[in-house]
C-alpha cells in the first residue's frame, strides 16, 4: 500500500513495526543469553516427595537487570510444564523448584529449561541446563513421625516436666504451650509482665529406645 499510494506515513509505520519486531527479538534472546545457572543444589532429597531444589541464577550482564525469567515450578517429565516468573535479576537470585524423584539411590536431575518472553510477550527464547553430577535420593519417609516410649506414662511425664538445667544460659524467650510450666522464670516474668522461659546453649540429652518390634507388621523390610 505504501508503494502503490506513495504514502510516506505508511512507510513510517511499516519500518517502525519492523524495527520494533527486530528490537524485541534481540532483547528476548539477549535477556535469556545473559542468564546463567551457576548451580542446582538441595540439602536432602526423598523419593516420592516434593523436594525443593535451589537454582542459583546469575546475571552475566551486570549493567542492566534481567526481566521476566521463567523457571519451571515443578520438574516433571511432561510436555506442558508450569513456569514461575522471576520478575527481576539484578546480579544473582535463588529460586526454588519442586522435584519428586520416583525411586531412591543415585538419580540424575532432569534437564532444566529456562525461558523468557520479555518484552512484548510475543516471542520466546529459551536455553537448557543439564547437571552432570548425580545426586543421592533417600527412601521415602513412611510410618510414625514419633517413636513410642517404653518407659511408661509416669516416667515420660517426669522427663517432659524436667527443667533444662544443663548447659550455659543463653537468653529468655516467651512461654509456649509445649513448654513445661516448671521452666518459667517467675521473677523475670513478673518484671516484663509476660511468661518467660530460659534458653540454654545445649539441652540435656534425651534417650530414646528404638526396638524392631515397635514397627507395624506388614511393612516392607526397608
Amino acid at each position: 500500500m505504501a508503494i502503490g499510494y506513495g504514502n510516506n506515513l505508511l512507510y513510517f509505520f511499516v519500518f517502525l513495526l519492523a524495527s520494533m519486531g527486530m528490537t524485541g527479538a534481540w532483547l528476548t534472546n539477549k535477556n535469556v543469553d545473559c542468564t546463567r545457572i551457576v548451580d542446582i543444589e538441595a540439602e536432602f532429597l526423598f523419593a516420592n516427595e516434593p523436594n525443593a531444589l535451589t537454582i542459583h541464577l546469575q546475571n552475566s550482564y551486570e549493567k542492566n537487570p534481567l526481566w521476566d525469567i521463567e523457571v519451571p515450578a515443578d520438574l516433571k517429565k511432561q510436555k506442558k510444564t508450569e513456569y514461575q516468573i522471576v520478575e527481576e535479576v539484578q546480579v544473582a537470585r535463588n529460586v526454588d523448584v519442586n522435584w519428586a524423584p520416583a525411586s531412591r539411590g543415585r538419580a540424575q536431575i532432569p534437564r532444566l529449561r529456562i525461558q523468557s518472553r520479555f518484552p512484548y510477550k510475543m516471542l520466546r527464547a529459551w536455553k537448557y541446563f543439564e547437571k552432570t553430577d548425580s545426586v543421592l535420593v533417600y527412601p521415602q519417609r513412611k510410618g510414625q513421625q514419633n517413636f513410642r516410649s517404653l518407659l511408661g506414662s509416669q516416667a515420660q511425664k517426669e522427663i517432659e516436666n524436667k527443667p533444662e538445667t544443663e548447659g550455659l544460659f543463653r537468653d529468655y524467650r516467651e512461654f509456649q504451650r509445649t513448654d513445661s510450666p516448671s521452666r518459667i522464670d517467675w521473677k523475670r516474668s513478673l518484671k516484663h509482665q509476660k511468661h518467660l522461659v530460659k534458653n540454654y546453649e545445649s539441652a540435656g540429652e534425651r534417650k530414646i529406645l528404638i526396638d524392631w518390634e515397635m514397627t507395624p507388621a506388614g511393612l516392607p523390610f526397608e
